[in-house]
């Protein structure tokens, strides 16, 4: 368990287990390119408000670079790829050559209870 130093908000935690290669980054990290444009359009309204949804934005940027160096250095290590569950709803993603890369297949779940399979984007 990790504390973060308080970029996006004080006191978030992070989740590491260097065995498996799961890094719980809450909303520290996450993949963005996964929303779907309703999701993205949400997220944006918050930003647009208030101007920033972090605490310290320059702290939050130094905290994403140190989330993805420390799943950079688990694949230097491992030799395997890390995986990352972030926030906001953002699928779960491996890091992958300094990016974020979708693994499974991404569902939509509604408050309605009900639930929709995007068609895949290539």
């Amino acid at each position: 368990m990790l504390e973060t130093p308080g970029g996006h908000q004080v006191g978030e935690l992070v989740l590491y287990c260097p065995e498996k290669g799961y890094l719980f980054t809450a909303d520290s990290l996450m993949n963005f390119k996964s929303l779907t444009d309703e999701r993205r359009r949400y997220n944006s309204y918050a930003d647009y408000l208030v101007t920033s949804v972090n605490v310290d934005s320059e702290l939050a940027r130094t905290e994403r670079h140190a989330l993805s160096g420390l799943a950079e250095e688990f694949t230097e290590e491992t030799h395997r790829t890390c995986t990352i569950f972030g926030g906001h709803g953002g699928a779960v993603s491996e890091y992958r050559d300094g990016r974020l890369v979708v693994t499974g297949t991404v569902e939509h779940y509604t408050h309605a209870g009900g639930r929709e399979v995007p068609e895949e984007k290539p």
